[in-house]
């Protein structure tokens, strides 16, 4: 849960209201896109920084007097990890 965006439904019940314009839907239905498009980028942001961050640790991280990214396994994880971010940028700048 991400503190600082706060999110609220608001209903309305027999409230007394003017329509303002006709055809909105369509420029909702826009920011709606938009939003989910910059939060996904924004989501990939956090993601490249995780993968950056665990890749200096597991270099710096030492275990049986090596680095513990030297191990094969770490490896396939991590490969992993990177192929999900290149296609979530893909997807993210297809969004866009």
């Amino acid at each position: 849960l991400d503190l600082t965006r706060p999110l609220a439904a608001v209903t309305f019940e027999a409230a007394a209201a003017r329509e303002l314009t006709r055809g909105a839907d369509a420029a909702v239905r826009r920011g709606l896109r938009a939003g989910a498009a910059l939060l996904a980028s924004e989501q990939l942001g956090i993601a490249e920084w995780c993968l950056t961050e665990t890749v200096r640790y597991t270099k710096e991280r030492h275990q049986f007097n090596r680095p513990v990214g030297s191990f094969q396994a770490l490896k396939h994880r991590l490969a992993e990890l990177w192929l999900e971010v290149v296609n979530t940028r893909a997807a993210a700048r297809n969004a866009a």
